[in-house]
């Protein structure tokens, strides 16, 4: 019987590690959620040729959400804001 998943091992830039540390500390994913979610989507659009599918793509959506949230609550909170 063949397995469903495969671990993944690789190396990234401390920038992307660090950005990405700060996306999951706002959405209270799993490094290996955001992992997944990122290979899915750049799978899909190399082989679609088109980002719309990506786009639409509900966890995408979710983290942009979230993310966005955090900015504006950023904005509001800061003493010039």
């Amino acid at each position: 019987m063949k397995a469903e998943h495969t671990a993944v091992h690789c190396r990234i830039p401390n920038g992307t590690y660090d950005r990405a540390n700060e996306l999951l500390g706002i959405t209270q994913k799993s490094m290996a959620n955001l992992v997944n979610n990122a290979i899915l989507v750049y799978v899909d659009m190399v082989v679609s040729n088109s980002t719309e599918k990506a786009e639409q793509y509900k966890p995408l959506k979710l983290d942009q959400y979230a993310y966005s949230l955090h900015e504006k609550e950023d904005r509001t909170n800061s003493p010039s804001g």
